[in-house]
């Protein structure tokens, strides 16, 4: 004789009326039916209230919603931010509030999550780190050679090829005299790497390198602005000075080089990358005799 099916209802039904039985043991009962005895409790008492019709499952949902926001109230929330495009939910709330006094506002995240629903929530600008733009160390006048070095790129030239260049170049504060203009076919932390290191071989290791926050130099995105580049200069000994984010001047006299060098060679710019460092050469010999 095969199994009778019974569904879930069928089963409350059951253990409800197995509940009534005299001697019965509740928490087992509860127990041989795979429910706990508070659920056990709550079938019971809905069958005495409500009969079979108890045992059925209730949709969750609350019937009043507080949080549940009126038709009319999410159209006039768009309205507003329609006719204001670059205002906030904040904006809008006070607005909402003067419009209608009489109605309750809703709070400001609901507002916020209408907007997005939406597609009329503005993207947040992402902040830079607070300590990011600033000097890991004070600034240092150079006081003899290779006490401090400044390093920066020019900026992008193009040659008549359409070949982009954008020079390294690196300079002894104290002396003004210029260690290396270096076009780099990429200006990643690997090639600048193997400039300083050719660097350190010949003049020797300086007591600070000062540059500004950009790649690779730094990065907005780590602890104190750390990149691979710059903690390798740490764990040789070196300082780092960077200046502050739109503060060209605190770098002043490598900017001012650049100036020159701008001034000079842009109307000499030919042939491809090979012979633009040529230029570069002869000009940075010519430059530390002066």
């Amino acid at each position: 004789m095969p199994w009778k099916e019974f569904n879930t209802v069928d089963l409350r039904f059951q253990f409800v009326l197995d509940s009534f039985q005299n001697g019965v043991n509740f928490t087992q009962l509860c127990a041989q039916y795979g429910i706990s005895t508070k659920c056990g409790y709550k079938w019971k008492e809905r069958f005495l209230r409500e009969g079979k019709e108890g045992l059925l499952d209730r949709k969750k949902t609350p019937k009043n919603s507080p949080a549940k926001i009126a038709e009319e109230t999410i159209l006039e929330i768009i309205k507003i931010k329609n006719n204001r495009k670059f205002w906030g939910a904040k904006k809008i709330l006070e607005l909402y509030k003067k419009q209608f006094p009489d109605r309750k506002a809703p709070n400001r995240s609901t507002i916020e999550r209408i907007l997005k629903k939406a597609g009329l929530q503005d993207t947040k600008r992402k902040r830079r780190p607070t300590n990011s733009g600033q000097r890991i160390s004070m600034p240092e006048k150079a006081t003899i050679p290779n006490h401090v070095w400044t390093v920066d790129f020019k900026g992008w030239w193009y040659t008549p090829e359409r070949e982009k260049v954008n020079p390294l170049t690196v300079r002894d504060d104290y002396s003004k005299y210029i260690l290396s203009i270096k076009t780099l076919k990429k200006g990643d932390i690997a090639s600048v790497k193997a400039e300083f290191t050719r660097l350190f071989s010949i003049y020797g290791l300086p007591d600070v390198i000062r540059s500004d926050n950009g790649p690779p130099f730094a990065s907005m995105q780590s602890l104190w602005g750390l990149t691979k580049l710059s903690v390798w200069w740490l764990s040789l000994g070196i300082k780092l000075d960077r200046i502050q984010p739109g503060k060209p001047y605190q770098n002043g006299s490598h900017e001012r080089m650049h100036r020159d060098m701008a001034r000079e060679l842009q109307h000499e710019i030919v042939g491809n990358i090979t012979l633009f460092q040529k230029l570069f050469d002869k000009w940075r010999i010519d430059f530390n005799r002066n």
